[in-house]
């Protein structure tokens, strides 16, 4: 009975050995092999055995004294945090993001065969983000959210042995309300002492998601200070806006428009539109003197005015050395005079005087003209420039020179790289051109200085230079000879 009972104790001690050894390599995850040994007798009498996991824990067992002995051991290998999480969408500091972005990012852990979970945290102040996400993909879309204000987002890492890493501190931008001008439209010509500025105003995104709502509309003329509209939609959804306007005399007006919204989203204002203004004093005809440039049909010079022939409609003239050009109320330009670098813009140049005005090719929606010594410059209502005649000293502004003079321009071509022009001027032989950001630019002749580019070595150019150090609000410029101002 006795010997029952130690045989029962020993079955029993077995078990439970190999219970141990079990937990044991359960418990070495990280162990690259686990390894049991061992022998016994009929009596469950063990002879010997051996727990190895590997390089990192091995036991031995003591027979006499029925115990497990530790024989070696050396740490586990150091686990490495995951990598911090890198942005992918939406850009940093992105504006206008579409509704219910995809929130998405990549990382990766040093460590082979460590999982990642990750946590997204999401707010609309850096300080005060809150759990709105965790699992194992990188990238969620976001639905529940205020898509007017700034939004920030922090996305975490945890790997498998719970190693964390905290990622930056993302944001995007709110969505802009948007306002636009329907009346006057661009390039237009008005006549009277006062109009009426209109539009319409909207604040959603492109699926139709409502924003806060507008909260005013404010319009600028000619780069001034910004004024209030009316919201003429009866309804406070600003979905359409009137403002009374009298302009202070005629001339050539930029208007631009913006609208802020109820959560303080303020419009970025585009270039606007262009009209002309001749408070009903449009030029009913043209008259001339002097040297036989007058458009009356012949080379007759005279001491007396004499009128122009066959035009009407008249907004605005210029004169050059030679030449005369119009701008009709059509946004057509037309000219006469002496045609020798292809002032007149209507083809091949010539030697002759051209007595009666010729419309020059391919403008339309023309607001402003000016003309130099033997060039012409004409602003369109998008904001691009066009100029034609003498490129002697790169006053065309295209990019070429004619150094040799006998390879004028002799049709209207853009000046390369402007855009967003609202006012020009001409000098002999450089052109000045003033952008809506208040910049001026310059081109042609710089033999005294005239591009103020700061050159001491005054090269002239054959392309757009900006004036050094200048920055205007009002939206004229002026030059003469050989000076701007």
């Amino acid at each position: 009975m006795p010997h029952s009972r130690a045989v029962g104790f020993k079955k029993i001690f077995f078990l439970l050995f190999f219970a141990l050894i079990l937990l044991l390599s359960a418990a070495s995850s990280w162990a690259t092999t686990n390894v049991i040994n061992y022998s016994y007798d009929k009596t469950y009498q063990i002879l010997n055995a051996s727990y190895d996991s590997g390089s990192n824990v091995n036991y031995v067992y003591d027979n006499s004294g029925n115990r497990l002995i530790l024989s070696s051991s050396s740490s586990a290998p150091a686990n490495n945090p995951p990598n911090a999480p890198v942005l992918i969408a939406p850009a940093l500091g992105a504006k206008n993001v579409v509704y219910a972005p995809i929130l998405s990012w990549q990382d990766s852990d040093p460590d082979p065969g460590d999982t990642l979970v990750y946590y997204l945290y999401f707010g609309t102040s850096p300080t005060q983000l809150s759990l709105i996400w965790s699992g194992a993909a990188t990238s969620y879309q976001l639905t529940d959210y205020n898509p007017f204000v700034t939004n920030y987002w922090q996305v975490v890492a945890k790997d498998s042995h719970n190693a964390v890493t905290n990622g930056s501190i993302w944001y995007f931008g709110t969505v802009s309300p948007t306002s636009t001008i329907t009346y006057p439209v661009n390039g237009q010509s008005l006549t009277g002492a006062s109009r009426t500025i209109s539009g319409s105003a909207a604040d959603s995104f492109d699926n139709g998601v409502s924003g806060p709502g507008i909260n005013r509309v404010e319009i600028s003329i000619n780069g001034g200070a910004w004024i209030s509209a009316n919201d003429a939609s009866g309804d406070g959804s600003w979905s359409s806006w009137s403002y009374a306007w009298a302009p202070p005399a005629a001339g050539f007006y930029t208007i631009q428009s913006r609208a802020t919204d109820n959560a303080g989203s303020v419009e970025t204002p585009g270039v606007g539109v262009i009209v002309t203004v001749n408070n009903g004093n449009m030029l009913t005809s043209v008259w001339g003197w002097g040297y036989g440039q007058f458009g009356d049909g012949t080379t007759t010079s005279s001491t007396i005015p004499v009128q122009v022939n066959g035009l009407s409609g008249l907004v605005a003239i210029a004169c050059g050395g030679s030449q005369t050009i119009a701008l009709k109320s059509d946004g057509t330009v037309w000219a006469w005079g002496d045609n020798s670098q292809g002032e007149l813009g209507n083809g091949p140049a010539d030697n002759n005087q051209h007595p009666t005005p010729v419309q020059v090719n391919g403008l339309s929606g023309i607001t402003a003209i000016t003309c130099g010594a033997m060039h012409t410059i004409a602003l369109k209502s998008d904001g691009t420039v066009w100029t034609w005649g003498d490129n002697e000293y790169g006053q065309i502004g295209n990019g070429t020179v004619d150094t040799t003079g006998n390879n004028p321009q002799t049709t209207p071509v853009l000046v390369s790289g402007l855009s967003g022009v609202t006012a020009i001027a001409c000098g002999w032989y450089h052109t000045l051109a003033l952008k809506s950001d208040g910049t001026v630019w310059a081109w042609g002749d710089n033999s005294q200085g005239e591009l103020g580019d700061g050159d001491n070595s005054y090269s002239n150019s054959s392309v757009p230079v900006q004036v050094s150090g200048l920055s205007v609000d009002r939206r004229a410029i002026l030059t003469h000879h050989r000076h701007p101002v």
